[in-house]
């Protein structure tokens, strides 16, 4: 008992250590999945920097080329890159902001390759630290436990030897005993294997006995009583012999269980009892040996008497047996060998034929196919058909609608979510163990993930749930998202490049702060404009500006081109054709008074042709607080100071030093002289609205915006 509860506290020792080792393990295992998760939104986060700075170069690259255009006396002109010096250029403080954005960006994502290094870094050390950790507690443990195995394995040994000892001296004894028990064993074995071997020769004369014909009964007769009188004798005899035998045995049986409890001095005593009655025991045995020994040697000559009178009998059989078969022959058949699925090459199938099997087509020989009608009414071999196997169907990524595979098996074949099918979707398993087709299963190729006016790249391919990543050309916007992945029915999202005519389609890509933007109204034409998110909706593309004293007599090239500042500029003749000219545009105007008073107009319609048509405004549909002063300008075409196109007498331009879309000098001009001068007519050349100051007082400010309806 001892040594099993030693056993068992081992046991339990070593389980204990090998959960507390799994323990730490499993913390091992939660820190490394815990890191991997945080590289992986480290790695997208890289992914994402690394896109929107390759964004920033784009802009960067293209607002260089502007300014060099620029600088070149590029003909696109406006009031925003160099004060004054046209519109496709680039001043050196968006070239500078651009520029820290971009050092932004690749300071951001050095920390973060700083941040995945450091992770790596404390998931290495804490590796080290539970590994060590755990090393420690093994040792400890084991030792303990090493500790307490040899302490239980020392008490369990003087046990042992105390215990082998005392049962040393009663070995002795059982094996003296033993040796008696083996010899009275081998003396039974031996008359039991006479015995059976009498038994044996009985029953064969028996069955020769039972095959005499009726002309031999009474000699028949008298061979059975001999025999039987023998066998009775015989088996009273061993019915005795055994009797006995087994009642010596059991009582010795007996004996011997009663002397293992007793002390050394007993089995002494027992010892002598029974190598007395053994000794007697033997004598019995051998007399009753001796009795069997004659009557036994009596058996065997009347055995050998009997065996004469067989092979007499014998003889007389195996002539009668030939005779029989020299007349049935004629008569044996063996059946039908056909096989199912298979033909033989004769109907015949008497004693001696031999027959050649064939199968049907589709159909392959199991055995041999020649066999022959034996004596015995059986063919020499047997031979079945079995259908041609052509194999597993079933493609990588892909099903089929049963398991069996031989021939003339139909079978469905269908792909599994995300691949589709190349060749025959139903096949059929033919005579040559071949099927009828053969199927694959691709994965869905979503093509080309490239939208219009912008490229894909896809280095691992554009099959199913494989990624691109999704950029447009310069002077286009992403709508959706910049990765997309291949589905089972095609890209997950649909992207597409547009284009950024004016600022409405800023505002709608979700740019919500009021500043300078770069539009494309029309193929090739690109410009920058300041763009008004803010206002009634946001979304405004701003076309004049004043707000501080500036000089606006300027000559019809100029207005043509554009010119100013960002904060006081005119877009430019050309431009504002380019924008109205692609699109249904409405006109806000905003007015402010000194001292700060504000007033609008609105118009739903608004429109400048080109300069073949004089840069012709179109106008309608007002609305607003300011008074309606500008529909006298409609269908006017603009006059400067050097092209008067007005309906007046002289020309407005000069009179009022100001360019617009003059009737006869008419109701509103913005783009007076600043503050008010008064002409020599007494006229007031400024910042006119008619129908809400009158023609005495200039405006403090005015911005005259567009916007897409």
């Amino acid at each position: 008992m001892s040594r099993h509860m030693a056993i068992v506290v081992c046991f339990a020792i070593v389980l204990m250590s090998y959960r507390h080792v799994t323990g730490q393990a499993h913390d091992v295992a939660k820190l490394d999945k815990r890191l991997t998760s945080i590289k992986s939104f480290v790695d997208r986060e890289i992914i994402d920097i690394r896109f929107q700075i390759s964004e920033l170069k784009m802009t960067v690259e293209q607002m260089v080329v502007d300014q060099r255009n620029a600088s070149a006396g590029s003909n696109i002109g406006g009031p925003f890159p160099d004060y004054g010096q046209g519109m496709a250029g680039v001043n050196q403080k968006q070239i500078t902001d651009l520029k820290n954005k971009l050092n932004a960006h690749e300071n951001r994502l050095n920390r973060l390759f700083s941040t995945v290094n450091e992770i790596h870094e404390v998931k290495n050390s804490s590796k080290r630290t539970a590994k060590a950790d755990i090393e420690k507690k093994c040792d400890d443990r084991f030792n303990a436990l090493q500790k307490k195995f040899e302490e239980t394995a020392a008490a369990m040994m003087k046990g042992y030897n105390e215990l082998k000892s005392h049962v040393n001296v009663k070995v002795s004894l059982f094996d003296q005993i033993h040796n008696l028990s083996q010899s009275v064993i081998s003396e039974q074995n031996k008359l039991s294997t006479r015995i059976d071997q009498t038994d044996a020769n009985i029953i064969r004369l028996d069955g020769e006995v039972n095959k005499l014909e009726v002309n031999e009964m009474v000699e028949k007769k008298e061979r059975n009583e001999i025999i039987k009188n023998l066998k009775d004798e015989l088996l009273q005899l061993n019915a005795g012999v055994k009797t006995k035998f087994d009642d010596r045995v059991n009582a010795l049986q007996n004996r011997f269980e009663e002397s293992t409890t007793a002390n050394l001095a007993v089995y002494k005593d027992l010892e002598s009892q029974i190598s007395v009655q053994l000794k007697d025991l033997s004598k019995s045995l051998i007399t009753e040996q001796n009795k069997l020994s004659v009557r036994i040697n009596q058996s065997d000559a009347n055995i050998v008497r009997l065996k004469d009178g067989l092979n007499t009998l014998d003889d007389f059989s195996r002539a009668i047996e030939g005779l029989k078969r020299r007349t049935d022959k004629c008569c044996i058949d063996c059946g039908d060998p056909t096989p199912e699925h298979g033909t033989v090459n004769t109907t015949v199938t008497k004693y001696g034929t031999v027959v050649k099997i064939s199968c049907n087509h589709g159909y392959v020989l199991s055995g041999e196919n020649i066999v022959k009608c034996n004596a015995d009414s059986v063919w020499s071999d047997s031979a079945t058909c079995n259908p041609y196997d052509c194999g597993d169907p079933t493609p990588d990524h892909g099903t089929v609608n049963t398991t069996v595979t031989t021939y003339g098996t139909v079978v469905k074949v269908s792909c599994n979510h995300g691949y589709v099918l190349s060749g025959e979707n139903i096949v059929k398993c033919n005579a040559d163990s071949v099927w009828s087709h053969s199927a694959t299963c691709n994965p869905y190729d979503c093509g080309s993930a490239a939208p219009e006016n912008g490229v894909a790249s896809a280095p691992n391919g554009t099959t199913y749930q494989k990624q691109a990543i999704v950029q447009c050309n310069a002077g286009y916007r992403l709508n959706g998202s910049s990765v997309i992945e291949c589905n089972a029915t095609g890209w997950n999202d649909s992207v597409s490049c547009v284009i950024q005519r004016d600022c409405k389609d800023w505002y709608t890509s979700g740019f919500r702060d009021t500043g300078i933007y770069t539009i494309y109204p029309n193929p090739g034409v690109i410009f920058q404009v300041r763009c008004d998110m803010e206002t009634d909706g946001g979304g405004w593309t701003v076309i004049q500006r004043r707000v501080s004293a500036s000089d606006f007599y300027k000559s019809w090239a100029e207005y043509k081109a554009g010119f100013g500042d960002e904060q006081n500029f005119w877009l430019g003749n050309e431009k504002i054709f380019a924008l109205t000219g692609s699109g249904d545009y409405r006109l806000r105007v905003d007015l402010t008074r000194v001292g700060g008073e504000t007033r609008f107009a609105s118009y739903k319609q608004f429109a400048v042709s080109g300069e073949n048509d004089l840069y012709r405004l179109t106008i309608a549909d007002y609305s607003g607080t300011a008074g309606d002063s500008l529909s006298d300008s409609n269908n006017k075409a603009f006059s400067a100071k050097d092209r008067d196109y007005d309906l007046y007498s002289i020309n407005c331009a000069k009179l009022l030093r100001s360019a617009w879309w003059f009737n006869a000098c008419g109701y509103a001009d913005l783009n007076g002289s600043y503050g008010g001068d008064r002409n020599v007519e007494g006229l007031v050349s400024g910042l006119i609205w008619y129908h809400w100051l009158g023609m005495d007082e200039s405006l403090a400010s005015s911005e005259m915006k567009i916007r897409r309806r």
